[in-house]
């Protein structure tokens, strides 16, 4: 996931006999981190005025994430790198996860 110089190339990591590569870069298929993680993640953190980042944020983000993709390939497990639909869904279940476990500035019981 190293950016922009990976430790191992997709294809050197493939022909090593890995099943599934993921990548750091946006121009590689299974790119993660900046492009699709970070915009929801924080949008939904900000909307919902939340104090930190829990785990039920991150694992309803990463949840989203692979549900963006309908028909996952071993080559391609995660949507494309810019599609913007990706942050919307990721910004909606953050937000809501984070209102759930009551982690914003604004919460009173």
């Amino acid at each position: 996931m190293a950016n922009p110089i990976p430790e191992i190339m997709t294809a050197e990591a493939s022909a090593g006999g890995a099943a599934i590569v993921g990548a750091g870069r946006s121009d590689f298929p299974n790119q993660v981190i900046n492009v699709l993680a970070v915009p929801g993640l924080f949008r939904g953190a900000l909307e919902a005025r939340a104090t930190r980042f829990t785990e039920s944020m991150e694992l309803a983000a990463v949840d989203t994430i692979t549900s963006c993709i309908e028909e996952p390939t071993p080559q391609r497990i995660l949507p494309l790198a810019f599609d913007r639909s990706v942050a919307v869904h990721v910004t909606q279940v953050v937000r809501e996860a984070a209102l759930t476990v009551k982690v914003c500035h604004d919460y009173r019981p």
